[in-house]
């Protein structure tokens, strides 16, 4: 499972999407000030930050995709050492920037490929990544590079995009965003049980898009107020976390924080 694709079509697919992220994946566009601005997109930050807080045992955590370190520099103060991951050398940079101005100095930043991660095996006791792994092609290549430098015991926080959503057919009919690398649910389990995980939690939300203005058949459910509805609690969760991980609407839901563990 770990072995990079020799499919030249996965290769050309790839190279486009990389295209288009270095065109459009800018540390100005992710800025987090606006993010919590909006009450559905502020309270998942929360969320992914109070799972690593709770998952996180001690050593080295890895950060995924981490973009400009909007999730590494915040979780410094909790974890003893923090790598953090990217493609994208403009958005390493920030990150390193923000480390210096903020004096984090247990965190550190490179530029890598996911698929091909510089660290030795076992070296990690805990990897998460958020809001990336469903823009990249042949992502169970990634996931065996998480399953080869987790330790045994080690915990993975994963979050994928289910193919059969709402949100999948927003960024179909969206122009100008890298290609959907959405997978059916039982597809993305059997990812994980393939490459060693095993799978403790599943934490399913984004049932409507709460994005976009596209296709115009769905403007109902793309209205903004939707996301102030299922930003609301009820006993501790989201309405939207409660609505998606009922039984027979779960495969439907498009965002999938996964919780998994490797034996050891």
């Amino acid at each position: 499972s770990g072995q990079a694709s020799d499919d030249p079509g996965l290769h050309a697919a790839d190279d486009r999407q990389r295209e288009i992220y270095l065109s459009r994946y800018k540390p100005s566009d992710y800025d987090f000030s606006r993010t919590s601005q909006d009450p559905y997109f502020a309270r998942q930050v929360a969320i992914r930050l109070e799972e690593v807080r709770r998952c996180y045992r001690g050593g080295v955590a890895l950060d995924l995709c981490c973009g400009a370190g909007h999730y590494a520099l915040p979780l410094a103060q909790h974890v003893e050492r923090i790598i953090g991951i990217d493609f994208s050398p403009e958005m390493i940079e920030a990150a390193r920037k923000r480390a210096a101005e903020q004096g984090c100095g247990n965190v550190v930043f490179c530029v890598a490929n996911a698929r091909h991660l510089p660290l030795e095996s076992a070296s990690a006791a805990l990897v998460y990544s958020f809001a990336a792994l469903y823009t990249i092609p042949a992502v169970e290549e990634v996931v065996a590079e998480v399953a080869r430098v987790l330790q045994p015991g080690g915990v993975a926080i994963l979050e994928f995009g289910a193919l059969y959503s709402l949100n999948t057919l927003v960024c179909r009919a969206t122009p100008g965003i890298a290609g959907p690398c959405h997978l059916p649910l039982p597809q993305i389990m059997g990812i994980l049980r393939r490459c060693g995980l095993g799978v403790e939690r599943d934490r399913s939300f984004q049932l409507l898009p709460l994005w976009g203005n596209r296709p115009w058949w769905l403007r109902p459910l793309l209205h903004p107020g939707w996301k102030w509805l299922m930003s609301r609690e009820i006993a501790g969760r989201m309405l939207d976390e409660r609505l998606s991980s009922l039984p027979l609407v779960r495969h439907f839901a498009f965002r999938h924080m996964i919780i998994c563990r490797k034996p050891g």
